[in-house]
């Protein structure tokens, strides 16, 4: 008996002492998968508009205030059609880094030992630089982070969990990545019968505009996410706040509704925009929020994402962004000049809304009249904002994105604007030209076979922006506009 009971114990103090499992189990039905995590990883919801990127974690912060980076891939290892299309299919692991995670490739490959008929192979990353978008001052020399592919094929199926992490933590986070991959355990997904369900609801029910794109990605909707679809939108939800998704579904259809009255598209806007509403701050920056906002829209993933952030809060973020969203699709895929897209999120963010979802008036945004006047001094000169890119205006978003709000506000709601043609034309003018200069340098594209150059169209988008901006200012004393604008937003008032 005692010798039973020591057993006992050295068990119990055995059990007492053993380390806490290091991973956890996911089962993804949709996508037919079972994966082993390492614990400290949080899952990162994917984008619904994603072709090979299934799943994706982000790992705690180091010292260094870096991230690890997991991704689950799924390709399909077909041989290339003849004649090859243009771009080529992503049917390989080095076609995905050249599509998708530029400018990662392969450096080093070894073999590892198979599991359950698959072969399996660790490819060491190595980082290259090509082209001037790539190229920056320091980069080479200062660029901590390593990358490793791990790939899992049998046939004409691989599963790839491609790492990114500190170099310095490379060796101890390969562990986990290692695990992922071959405990990786694969199932029957259940999101080719979804999609049998959705494509005969979608097909009595043609209110909701393009029932094919909705029926895909409903079908891989993963766990943790509701659905709800209004005629323009898809929402895909983790906040459980019905109330509040009930306001927003029915005021984001009003304000687009507004949108285009006042911004004709370049033709009918066929895609969908989805909404993606997280629970909570944490969950918005693990999708890839930017620290200190609220919401942003994703041209690459088509998205626009938000957290429920208190009720004015969110409102104010949800227009804006929408605005973006609406105003890409309907130049025809391009973005404007930041202060007129920027500007006018700012504007639509005072809407205001009659019960049936109506926009009725839009007042000064209670975010940016106090920041306009303070601001008003270090303004730089309009011959300057109105040409800024992206990377320019953001250099000091806090000064920029206030004037930009004043300097559409002014030019929408001035009586001495209304008053001068020459000023007046200005808004319409940019907008009507930057559509008709874009859609005319696509065309051309297009004719010389180069309508998917993403060079040439970062070249026609610059210069489409620029030939609005021309045509906008034609004939304008940018002084005299300024004096006009500047007594306007000193006398600014909040809302009451």
């Amino acid at each position: 008996m005692l010798r039973l009971l020591a057993a006992l114990a050295v068990a119990l103090c055995a059990l007492a002492t053993a380390p806490a499992a290091q991973t956890r189990v996911e089962t993804h039905s949709p996508l037919g998968v079972k994966v082993s995590v390492p614990r400290r990883y949080a899952p990162m919801p994917v984008s619904a508009h994603e072709t090979h990127v299934r799943l994706r974690w982000l790992g705690e912060e180091n010292r260094a205030g870096l991230r690890p980076d997991l991704y689950l891939i799924e390709l399909e290892l077909a041989p290339d059609p003849e004649p090859l299309p243009e771009p080529p299919p992503v049917n390989s692991l080095e076609r995905l880094l050249a599509r998708r995670f530029g400018p990662w490739a392969v450096a080093e490959t070894r073999e590892l030992a198979s599991v359950d008929g698959w072969s399996l192979r660790e490819h060491r990353l190595e980082r290259r630089l090509a082209g001037p978008d790539l190229v920056r001052a320091g980069l080479e020399t200062n660029f901590p982070w390593a990358a490793v592919a791990l790939e899992r094929r049998r046939g004409d199926k691989a599963w790839v969990v491609l790492g990114l992490c500190d170099s310095e933590d490379l060796e101890q986070e390969l562990k986990g990545w290692r695990t992922l991959l071959t405990k990786l355990a694969l199932f029957e997904p259940t999101a080719a019968a979804e999609e049998k369900k959705w494509a005969r609801y979608y097909q009595f029910h043609p209110e909701f505009k393009n029932g094919e794109l909705r029926t895909r990605l409903r079908a891989r909707l993963l766990d943790g996410w509701k659905w709800e679809d209004t005629p323009n939108f898809v929402y895909l939800m983790s906040s459980d706040k019905a109330a509040l998704m009930r306001d927003v579904q029915k005021k984001l259809e009003g304000i687009r509704r507004h949108f285009l009255e006042l911004f004709a598209p370049v033709a009918e806007i066929g895609a969908v925009s989805t909404v993606r509403v997280c629970k909570d701050q944490a969950e918005y920056l693990e999708y890839g929020g930017p620290a200190r906002s609220a919401g942003y829209w994703n041209p690459l993933a088509k998205e626009l994402v938000f957290f429920e952030n208190g009720k004015a809060d969110t409102r104010i973020v949800l227009y804006h962004e929408a605005f973006h969203q609406y105003v890409y699709y309907a130049v025809g895929e391009v973005n404007p000049h930041p202060w007129f897209n920027e500007g006018y999120g700012d504007y639509f963010s005072g809407a205001e809304f009659n019960t049936h979802g109506d926009v009725l008036r839009i007042r000064p945004n209670p975010w940016r009249v106090e920041a306009a006047r303070h601001f008003l001094g270090e303004a730089p000169p309009w011959k300057e904002l109105i040409r800024m890119d992206q990377a320019e205006f953001m250099a000091r978003a806090e000064v920029h994105y206030p004037i930009a709000w004043s300097i559409v506000f002014f030019l929408e709601e001035s009586k001495a604007v209304a008053a001068e043609p020459s000023w007046a034309k200005i808004l319409p003018t940019y907008y009507s030209t930057l559509k008709q200069a874009f859609t005319r340098r696509r065309e051309g594209l297009a004719a010389e076979g180069r309508a998917e150059d993403a060079a040439a169209l970062r070249q026609a988008s610059a210069e489409a922006r620029e030939e609005a901006v021309a045509a906008a200012f034609e004939g304008v004393s940018l002084e005299e506009l300024e004096a006009a604008w500047r007594p306007f937003v000193a006398a600014l008032e909040l809302p009451r």
